[in-house]
């Protein structure tokens, strides 16, 4: 999977509870902040990560197992 499809395919799972622009905005954010990579460079290897370091702003909006419900299925599905 290309990196792109990476950040769009963690994207499409954060969308129904962030709306399509604001879970952009987180990827590019904890990619940036987090891992020091751009959106561009994401790996498969970096799905875990990435979707760690999205799980405590996602926790203030979705209640701490909601979000580890959704950051699970994260590293299931996108690989």
């Amino acid at each position: 999977m290309a990196a792109s499809s990476i950040a769009e395919a963690v994207a499409s799972h954060l969308a129904p509870f962030l709306g399509a622009f604001n879970a952009k905005i987180w990827i590019r954010t904890v990619a940036e902040k987090k891992l020091g990579k751009s959106v561009e460079t994401l790996s498969r290897l970096d799905v875990v990560a990435l979707s760690q370091g999205l799980q405590s702003a996602l926790s203030t909006f979705m209640g701490r197992v909601a979000a580890e419900e959704l950051v699970q299925k994260i590293q299931r599905e996108v690989r």
